[in-house]
């Protein structure tokens, strides 16, 4: 049976015997503060850390100048989205002894062009993962994520064929 996952405008479809679970649930009681990303994959040799983030409209109108200079700076959205969540879906695993595979990191970026001073995924992913393991004033002795990459929707199903997704258009 396929399982089938719904984040934002994203429908992502697992074959039965893949083991995925939507850690950023609102109606399930989490530790106060402690921010997940939206979906771990566990395969047999590594986990994968899934964070969603779509900078269209979410009522599916297109941005006005105004909307889109309140859009974060790729600085910021490492900073205070993509890495924080990180660290602390790492530390959910760890806590829940599920930490036993090395870790790859997976930025999924609709839009990317609507974040401030972006560069390219590439850029993107080395960023996430450099601030990872360093996010303070002494670097982090654990190496909890092993890769990072950023990827869009099409890159996607590219990257990770065997895991099905699709996006909803917005509307005109």
């Amino acid at each position: 049976m396929i399982q089938t996952i719904t984040e934002g405008r994203l429908t992502f479809r697992f074959a039965d015997g893949v083991q995925v679970e939507k850690l950023d649930r609102q109606q399930v009681r989490m530790p106060h503060g402690m921010q997940l990303v939206d979906l771990v994959i566990e395969e047999d040799s590594r986990l994968i850390l899934v964070e969603v983030k779509d900078y269209a409209d979410p009522a599916g109108r297109p941005l006005t100048t105004s909307r889109l200079q309140q859009a974060p700076s790729v600085t910021a959205a490492v900073n205070q989205q993509w890495v924080p969540k990180a660290r602390d879906s790492y530390t959910y695993l760890h806590l829940m002894r599920r930490d036993d595979r090395p870790i790859v990191y997976v930025a999924l970026v609709c839009e990317p062009r609507k974040l401030g001073n972006y560069e390219s995924l590439d850029a993107l992913g080395s960023q996430v993962l450099a601030r990872c393991h360093h996010e303070a004033e002494e670097a982090w002795r654990h190496r909890y994520v092993t890769a990072c990459v950023a990827v869009t929707p099409a890159e996607w199903k590219r990257c990770f064929h065997q895991y099905k997704l699709s996006l909803r258009r917005q509307r005109p």
